[in-house]
């Protein structure tokens, strides 16, 4: 078996760093046996026509839809309800959305519509396994079309977090 340093010296320092960083598992993942999913939509400033529990529903269950797709069979993937015992139990990975919507034309001055700004965190903590910590991928954000979120800005978020 070649060692690091042959491997660096045949690869290059780029490649040899693309293959450690390719071939080593996210610790996020270790020991997971399942996803949940909690969902947050900021109410303060909302503007006027929609839905708060729709939106924030629908953003919730198309997140979930999209992780499970990517996940295929390996995980089970559910929304969880505050208060959930299994938010703090071991082989939990929990996926938090944060949404903000804002009218357009606070962003950009004579815009129509609803932007919505959208982060997501991933935790892990659990009773002898490692210290908890938390990862949040670059926010994005995206336009209501019909009251939600196209499903599009939701796969997307899924394949960020999965990779593509």
């Amino acid at each position: 078996m070649l060692g690091m340093r042959r491997l660096a010296g045949l690869l290059g320092p780029a490649a040899a760093a693309f293959w450690l960083a390719a071939a080593t598992p996210d610790p996020l993942w270790i020991g997971a046996e399942r996803v949940l999913l909690r969902c947050h939509l900021e109410r303060a400033g909302l503007p006027r026509g929609l839905d708060p529990a729709a939106l924030e529903e629908g953003l919730c269950r198309g997140l979930r839809d999209a992780v499970a797709r990517r996940m295929g069979n390996r995980l089970a993937v559910r929304v969880a309800e505050a208060g959930d015992a299994a938010l703090v139990a071991d082989g939990s990975v929990v996926l938090l959305l944060h949404a903000r919507a804002v009218p357009a034309s606070a962003i950009v001055p004579d815009a129509e519509g609803t932007l919505v700004a959208l982060g997501l965190q991933t935790a892990r903590g659990e009773a002898g396994g490692p210290p908890p910590s938390w990862f949040a991928a670059a926010p994005t954000a995206a336009r209501l079309e019909e009251g939600a979120v196209p499903p599009s800005v939701l796969e997307g978020l899924a394949a960020d977090l999965l990779g593509r």
